[in-house]
């Protein structure tokens, strides 16, 4: 990477070690993916903080598309000095913990990711690149709404142990924005090509974790909301320009 400055950190949960992609360079940032390790470099020092959340958008994005819940801490930061020389700093915070690493096993495509199993396709390894993403990027970027439903699932939703009130964040935030109450959803179900039901089942089950008491029934299992989550957020998308 030949920038003049940049951050670097390790890229928690991601399987795909043997990945090396410089997926993103426009407007003087680049972002390059290479063993397990994400790399943000600009051309102005002022871009750092946008190049660091255009990554993190790029993993959001992933999440949701693979399944994996990733994350990284840009702890490592190095800038050219006068002499055309890289000079290294290394953030060490209070609040930073140590994260086990993936162990990988000798079952083909089979990776543990904190303590569970995970059977890897052939299909996902193939698009493991955050290249793959750059479509729902590139409309996250322009629409909040999406950017922050797409947020909420990869932080509260994709494995979580109760990812029900994630779910509720991610498609309400669509909602609101298609007209809010009902009818919002009932929009939300129409861009998917679905009938209220699809939708109503849905939102039924995730009062389940929003209120301690509620009269809402459970229509649909956990995974059974995060499929249909999955495929209403990305109707929405389809639906931006």
């Amino acid at each position: 990477m030949n920038k003049l400055c940049g951050a670097q950190g390790e890229i928690v949960n991601f399987p795909f070690k043997d990945v090396h992609d410089i997926f993103y360079n426009q407007n003087g940032i680049e972002i390059e993916i290479k063993e397990g390790n994400l790399y943000v470099g600009v051309d102005d020092e002022a871009k750092l903080d946008e190049a660091k959340e255009l990554a993190h958008l790029h993993l959001f994005a992933w999440s949701l598309r693979q399944n994996i819940k990733v994350g990284v801490d840009f702890n490592h930061t190095w800038k050219t000095n006068a002499q055309g020389n890289q000079d290294n700093f290394l953030d060490l915070h209070d609040n930073v913990r140590v994260v086990d690493h993936l162990q990988i096993q000798t079952v083909t495509h089979q990776v543990s990711i904190k303590g569970s199993a995970l059977i890897v396709t052939q299909e996902m390894h193939d698009s493991a690149s955050p290249a793959n993403d750059t479509s729902m990027v590139n409309k996250a970027l322009k629409d909040k709404t999406l950017k922050n439903a797409l947020r909420y699932f990869s932080e509260e939703v994709v494995d979580d142990d109760r990812p029900l009130y994630g779910i509720y964040k991610a498609l309400e935030v669509i909602a609101h924005h298609l007209g809010g109450g009902r009818d919002g959803w009932r929009q939300l179900g129409v861009l998917a090509g679905q009938n209220e039901v699809f939708v109503t089942d849905v939102k039924q089950t995730t009062q389940l974790q929003r209120h301690a008491v509620t009269p809402a029934h459970r229509r649909l299992t956990d995974d059974e909301c995060k499929e249909r989550a999955k495929i209403l957020i990305h109707a929405y998308a389809n639906s931006l320009p």
